[in-house]
């Protein structure tokens, strides 16, 4: 099966209305199609695969830098949505981490101890 089908390749308006998806979220990470990363790999490789095989005439010329403007704008975005993802994602897991240390830092003071020993008991 050739995953490069024009069936299988993303739009750039699709890659654009992910990345202003992600800007607009504050709670972590959106989700995203699981072969998102695979599809705009197909699109790369596809409009890389016809600059190599256009020759010297002006209009071919054109046509290999509108595909290499178009290549630079996909790697760019996606770029900026991985990045984005990622600052969320150890955003996220920095929350996480300094609330367990809150709960041991909790844990530890001995008032916390008591009030937790009188919960159970009342259980």
């Amino acid at each position: 099966m050739d995953h490069r089908k024009p069936t299988n390749l993303i739009k750039i308006d699709e890659i654009f209305d992910i990345l202003k998806g992600e800007i607009h979220l504050d709670n972590g990470p959106q989700p995203v199609p699981h072969n998102f990363y695979q599809n705009i790999s197909n699109l790369v490789s596809l409009l890389k695969e016809q600059n190599e095989k256009e020759n010297n005439e002006t209009t071919e010329k054109i046509s290999k830098e509108i595909n290499s403007n178009l290549i630079n704008l996909v790697v760019r975005l996606t770029t900026l949505i991985f990045v984005l993802r990622c600052k969320k994602f150890l955003i996220v897991q920095n929350h996480k981490i300094c609330l367990n240390t809150l709960i041991l830092q909790m844990k530890k003071n001995t008032c916390f101890s008591e009030i937790e020993k009188e919960s159970k008991e009342l259980t």
